[in-house]
């Protein structure tokens, strides 16, 4: 209803304006050249744009908002993931470096238990080396003193031979005595070696 009432009205003020047009001409005030021409003819191509494409343009408009507003959409998601990410980013690095230090820690404790257990060992190894070497020279000592004993018996019972041949028999006992030294001094140092090497 209401739209048939627009469109009686609109066709009335349509005859009116073209009857005031034919009046106005008529009674030649309104003289028509170059210049009424050109605004009359851009005057009914304003009014048929705006009655036929009116939709149209309204339409192409409203896709185009509906366009930016889509492109906003998109671009405020892509914003947020973005940040997201890089919120995710932040948090891991966080965590990495803590990771980092406790690696690092770790690593430092480890190292330095190994770092001791080394000096240990090279301990170990220089007072078993010093040890080995210390009884190789006491054993040598021993082995030095058992000769000096024995060249000093040989010298001396060779000299007690001489003598005793020179006065025939008081020194064979002695002899005997000092041979029976030596054999028990030589059977110790061999006792004494042997449990060295067990």
């Amino acid at each position: 209803m209401k739209n048939k009432k627009q469109i009686v009205n609109k066709n009335y003020l349509l005859l009116i304006a073209f009857l005031v047009l034919i009046a106005v001409t008529s009674k030649e005030l309104l003289i028509y050249n170059e210049e009424t021409i050109i605004a009359v003819c851009f005057g009914l191509f304003v009014y048929v744009l705006n009655k036929n494409l009116k939709n149209m343009v309204a339409n192409e408009l409203q896709d185009r908002a509906d366009k930016i507003r889509h492109d906003l959409e998109y671009f405020s998601n892509v914003r947020k993931e973005t940040l997201n990410n890089l919120i995710e980013f932040h948090q891991l690095r966080q965590n990495l470096t803590t990771e980092i230090d406790n690696i690092a820690k770790f690593s430092e404790t480890t190292l330095l238990s190994i770092l001791k257990k080394r000096q240990l060992s090279l301990k170990h190894l220089i007072n078993s080396q010093i040890n080995t070497r210390l009884n190789l020279i006491k054993t040598n000592e021993l082995q030095l003193a058992h000769d000096t004993k024995n060249i000093i018996v040989n010298v001396f019972e060779n000299k007690l031979i001489a003598k005793s041949k020179a006065e025939n028999a008081p020194w064979r006992d002695s002899l005997n005595l000092l041979k029976t030294l030596t054999t028990n001094n030589s059977e110790d140092i061999n006792k004494k070696r042997n449990k060295k090497r067990s």
